[in-house]
């Protein structure tokens, strides 16, 4: 339910924007650098990834690791992700996504995930922006210390950089 409110809000300022809303013009990568700052305050460590994405015209296609060495078995997460691209905005500085994760979970043994994703970007400079992102992913490395699989949601924020 939260993914949906977030999802929500994310694309609610498609709305706002005067330019209106409108598929990417351009290919091109970016690197970027993520974390979730509420897991890593309520876990006392730092929840970080990086990915690499292919921006391009109206999709995208995303490899990312996430690595979290506090969890119980530690956490080391390989997620791809493809989806829609949108802009907005008379630069097509706010850029919107969504689409679907698939990945592997490596704790004390290797585990299946998969799920959704949106999130939307603003650019603070031609090559720079920073983002939001939300997710909502099956978690079944929860194996691994005796514990139910389940559907979680995540959200997480990122800085990247935008190179043709």
């Amino acid at each position: 339910m939260r993914l949906i409110f977030i999802c929500l809000l994310l694309f609610s300022m498609i709305g706002v924007s005067a330019q209106g809303l409108r598929f990417g013009d351009s290919e091109y990568f970016t690197f970027s650098a993520f974390g979730s700052p509420s897991i890593s305050v309520n876990e006392s460590d730092l929840n970080f990834g990086v990915d690499i994405e292919l921006v391009s015209y109206a999709k995208y296609i995303r490899f990312g690791v996430n690595r979290f060495q506090n969890l119980e078995g530690s956490y080391t997460q390989f997620m791809g992700s493809a989806g829609l691209n949108l802009t907005s905005g008379y630069f097509e500085n706010l850029r919107y996504y969504g689409g679907l994760r698939l990945g592997l979970i490596y704790r004390t043994n290797v585990y299946p995930t998969g799920g959704v994703e949106c999130g939307v970007d603003v650019d603070l400079s031609k090559d720079l922006y920073v983002g939001l992102k939300a997710a909502y992913g099956y978690r079944s490395d929860l194996m691994a210390i005796s514990l139910p699989t389940k559907w979680e949601e995540s959200t997480s924020i990122r800085i990247g950089y935008a190179f043709e």
